[in-house]
């Protein structure tokens, strides 16, 4: 296979796997998702830091700012969640949380 041939066809590859990572505005019908992530993701850091929360209070810091969560979706599947505070001149990172088994990995890192 020439190289021409070769790029061509690693470039469609690109292609067809280029959303495997990607996002979603969350809806009020991700709260049982998110609130499972947040325990999931930081309960044990919380717990460490001698801050123990009901599922209400995890409730009340999903819904801070929720029209500025953005489910990560991998392969369509939600896996963690970014929180951003966008402002005329700065984007701010309110949140970013994964499932612990997605922690530490490398995503799509073969495409």
């Amino acid at each position: 296979m020439s190289n021409v041939t070769h790029a061509v066809n690693a470039s469609n590859d690109n292609i067809k796997h280029s959303a495997i990572i990607s996002f979603r505005r969350a809806i009020a019908s991700d709260r049982d998702f998110l609130l499972n992530l947040r325990k999931a993701s930081m309960e044990k850091h919380l717990n460490n830091a001698g801050i123990y929360l009901d599922d209400n209070a995890h409730l009340q810091r999903i819904d801070e700012f929720f029209a500025d969560s953005h489910l990560i979706l991998y392969k369509k599947r939600p896996v963690g969640l970014l929180k951003l505070g966008l402002f005329a001149n700065k984007i701010h990172v309110r949140q970013f949380q994964l499932l612990p088994t997605f922690q530490g990995e490398v995503l799509a890192a073969k495409y």
